[in-house]
């Protein structure tokens, strides 16, 4: 039985089980493209905006035996994704987030100096 691999524009499967057949892979990328529909756009690793409409032209379907690392979106035959890559793309991901969230503790606790915030000085009654 063949199976097959939906590729995603990050260039990893959307999902770890191989679809055993193209009716199966259609439905599930239907159902995973509309899950991205609320927030608009699908974000790739290298910051692109994919508008939610767009996104099933820009999914591959491989294959399960031709799973290879995906460069510039297209397959290379040199070799496989490796366990240790994927681990390096997580860290990655996980250390870019955590370091977006503490900016933004940062930016809510600092206070505005008196010089950028518009200080408002009472009337003085007229003499």
């Amino acid at each position: 039985m063949k199976k097959y691999h939906v590729i995603s524009p990050d260039g990893f499967p959307i999902r770890p089980d191989p679809f055993t057949s193209i009716k199966q892979a259609a439905e599930y990328t239907r159902k995973w493209c509309e899950a991205f529909k609320q927030q608009g756009y699908y974000l790739t690793g290298g910051r692109q905006k994919i508008p939610a409409d767009e996104l099933v032209n820009h999914l591959r379907m491989v294959p399960a035996n031709k799973l290879y690392a995906i460069e510039e979106h297209s397959i290379s035959m040199r070799q496989p994704i490796s366990e240790r890559s994927l681990a390096t793309v997580r860290t990655a991901v996980r250390e870019q987030w955590e370091q977006e969230q503490q900016a933004g503790r940062n930016e809510a606790s600092t206070p505005q100096s008196p010089a950028k915030s518009k200080c408002l000085k009472p009337d003085e009654p007229e003499r």
